[in-house]
Parts: C-alpha cells; sequence; structure tokens
C-alpha cells in the first residue's frame, strides 16, 4: 500500500460537535479514493462511491440492511467472523455455509484453503441474493 489511509486522512477539519455525512467522514473518504483509485485504474468519486464505517461489524450490518429482504438466503464461506451470522439473524435472512477447507499439510496462509465449487454451486437457488438480482441485470 502507498500508505497509511487513517495517518495520510489527518485530523477532521471542521467537524466540531457535528455529524459527519451518512458515508463517513468526507477527507477520509477522499484519501480512500486517492489512494485505492489508481487500484482500480478509475477516478472514484468518494462522495458516491464510498462508503466508510467504524467498524466491520457495522460494515456487514449495514450491507445486510441495504442489500436484502428478510427471508433471502446469502451464500457464506465458513469459518467466517460471527458479526455475519448476528446481522443475518437479527435481519431475517438465511446463511448457506459453504466450508473452506485448509490444506492437508495444515493452513500457514488463508492463500492455502480451498473451497469445493460443485458445494458452491448447490448452495445458490432462486432464493439466493445476487449482484445480478440486486442492480437487475
Amino acid at each position: 500500500m502507498d500508505g497509511d489511509v487513517f495517518a495520510e486522512t489527518g485530523a477532521p477539519k471542521a467537524l466540531g460537535n457535528q455529524y459527519t455525512r451518512p458515508g463517513g467522514e468526507p477527507t477520509f473518504a477522499q484519501t480512500v479514493a486517492r489512494i485505492y483509485g489508481p487500484r482500480f485504474n478509475r477516478q472514484l468519486d468518494p462522495m458516491k462511491e464510498i462508503v466508510t464505517t467504524i467498524g466491520a461489524q457495522e460494515a456487514i450490518f449495514t450491507c445486510f440492511f441495504s442489500w436484502t429482504d428478510p427471508e433471502d438466503e446469502v451464500v457464506l464461506f465458513t469459518p467466517c467472523f460471527d458479526a455475519v451470522v448476528k446481522s443475518a439473524s437479527t435481519l431475517g435472512v438465511k446463511l448457506v455455509g459453504v466450508n473452506m477447507k485448509p490444506p492437508d499439510s495444515g493452513a500457514t496462509s488463508s492463500k492455502a484453503w480451498t473451497v469445493n465449487m460443485d458445494e458452491l454451486e448447490a448452495a445458490i437457488t432462486s432464493k439466493t441474493r445476487t449482484a445480478q438480482s440486486f442492480y437487475g441485470f
């Protein structure tokens, strides 16, 4: 990474006792756009394309709340962060687990884990929420 996103953001200017925009602190969003835009080979709009959260649990809940409805199914690779399970349960979303397998020699890196593609394909049903169903393409 070119630099520490948090360190490059610096202190928020004129934030005082006011709330930030719903998408997160603007200076931080601008820093994220500047650093990650080149990695995606395009300019990112920090006010329209970047949302920052206080932590992973907030981000996970926000994604489920925004993109799913009760009774939707979401495929989940396990093992996973337990916040995914808590967020889905709170919102009535059904998780369908697909187990990741560590190598027989023992895992020293997450890159060594594998997914059985037949299990993944079997986990996807007509109730599975997909980007295609969300965006309508």
